[in-house]
């Protein structure tokens, strides 16, 4: 399976809508304060299980991914520049 440049912005959209949705809008917004586009540190995870909602999130996008102990690589590697570019795209607050 490979994944496309617009696949991988449509999960990163469903990622942050799935952020934002678990989130109270005061820890949506304080999560936002300590974001920090620099690192690779993510605070999300303080907050909520961020693993579940991006698996959530290319599920929506791509279908159900198989059940197996172990993803694609191309799985693995749409699910890092999902990520990458979601944070990204909150910025610093």
């Amino acid at each position: 399976m490979t994944y496309t440049p617009e696949q991988i912005a449509a999960i990163a959209a469903a990622f942050t809508k799935g952020l934002h949705a678990a989130m109270t809008a005061a820890s949506w917004s304080e999560m936002l304060a300590r974001h920090n586009p620099d690192t690779l540190h993510c605070p999300s995870h303080d907050y909520t299980d961020a693993n579940l909602i991006m698996a959530s999130a290319i599920d929506s996008v791509m279908g159900p991914q198989p059940d197996s102990d172990a993803m694609e690589a191309a799985t693995v590697d749409a699910w890092n520049a999902a990520w990458t570019m979601a944070r990204k795209s909150w910025g610093r607050a």
